[in-house]
C-alpha cells in the first residue's frame, strides 16, 4: 500500500509587469498519521520543526479524534487502541510503502540528489533503518544535477521517478528519474526539457532491503539524436545572435552622422 498522505500543494501565479513573471510557492511537509492496513497500529510522523507545522487531526474508526502534536510527543508506530508506542522513528520522509502492521517500511527521500549526504532509499524494520542507499549509489551515470529533472514546485533536482516507486510483494520496485537536458532561453521563460534515453530500474527485497536486480535503459540512438538536435539548436541560436549584432553594426555605419 502506498502513502502519499502528505500532498505537497503547488501552484504558480503569473503577473504581467514589464513581461511575464512566474512565482512558485514552496511548501513544507507537515505532520501526519496513517492507520495500518490490518487496523491494529498507527504510524505517526511528526515534522521535526513544530514551528509552522499544521499538524493533522485524525478521526479513528472508533469515533475518537486525535490531535497529533497534543497526543504524541515523538514519531513512531503506536498501538491503535492504547496509543502505547511500539517503535520509535527518528527519520522523516512522506513517501513510504509498508506491510500490514508497519513492521516493514520502505521509504524514499526525493531530495537526496539535491542535498547529498543523507539517503535516497531506506528500508526499516520496526522503525529502525536496516538498509539504505544514496542517490549516488543508484544513479550509475549522468549523475550531475544538470542531467536530473528540476522540480520548480520546491526548487530541487530529483533523482527519483516517484510514479514508479511501488510495492509488489515481496519486492519493491524503484526507477530513477529519466535523464534529460533542460534549457531555458530567457530568465523568466519556461524550461524546455529533452530526455536523453537513460534511466535505471531496480528491484529490492522488501523485508531486508537487498538489491535483487538492476536494469539500465540506455537508448543510445535517442541520446545521440537529442544531443545532435541540441547542438544544431545552439548553432542556429548563435548564428542568429551574431547576425543581429552584425546587422546592428552595419545599420549604425550606414546611418548619417
Amino acid at each position: 500500500m502506498r502513502s502519499r498522505t502528505l500532498i505537497l500543494i503547488m501552484f504558480s501565479v503569473g503577473i504581467w509587469f514589464n513581461g511575464t513573471t512566474s512565482f512558485a510557492i514552496m511548501t513544507a511537509p507537515k505532520s501526519f498519521a496513517e492507520i495500518s492496513p490490518d487496523g491494529t497500529r498507527l504510524l505517526v510522523r511528526l515534522h521535526p520543526s513544530a514551528r509552522g507545522d499544521v499538524a493533522e487531526s485524525l478521526a479513528l474508526p472508533d469515533g475518537r479524534v486525535v490531535e497529533l502534536r497534543n497526543q504524541f510527543k515523538t514519531s513512531g508506530i503506536y498501538d491503535l487502541k492504547t496509543f502505547q508506542r511500539v517503535a520509535e522513528i527518528d527519520w522523516f520522509v512522506t513517501d513510504m510503502l509498508w506491510n500490514d502492521d508497519f513492521s516493514s517500511i520502505a521509504a524514499s527521500n526525493e531530495f537526496d540528489a539535491h542535498y547529498p549526504g543523507d539517503w535516497a532509499l531506506a528500508f526499516a524494520r520496526n522503525g529502525k533503518i536496516i538498509k539504505k542507499y544514496a542517490s549516488d549509489d543508484l544513479l550509475t551515470a549522468f549523475k550531475n544535477k544538470k542531467w536530473l529533472p528540476y522540480r520548480t514546485w520546491n526548487w530541487f533536482y530529483d533523482w527519483l521517478d516517484y510514479t514508479s516507486f511501488e510495492k509488489s510483494d515481496p519486492l519493491i520496485k524503484v526507477a530513477t528519474a529519466p535523464r534529460q537536458i533542460s534549457y531555458r532561453p530567457q530568465k523568466f521563460s519556461q524550461w524546455t526539457e529533452w530526455e536523453i534515453g537513460f534511466q535505471e530500474f531496480y528491484e529490492f527485497d522488501f523485508e531486508m532491503g537487498e538489491m535483487l536486480s538492476r536494469r539500465v535503459e540506455n537508448t543510445k540512438y535517442k541520446t545521440i539524436v537529442s544531443l545532435i538536435g541540441i547542438f544544431i539548436a545552439l548553432v542556429i541560436g548563435t548564428c542568429i545572435c551574431i547576425g543581429k549584432v552584425l546587422w546592428k553594426r552595419r545599420f549604425r555605419e550606414m546611418s548619417p552622422a
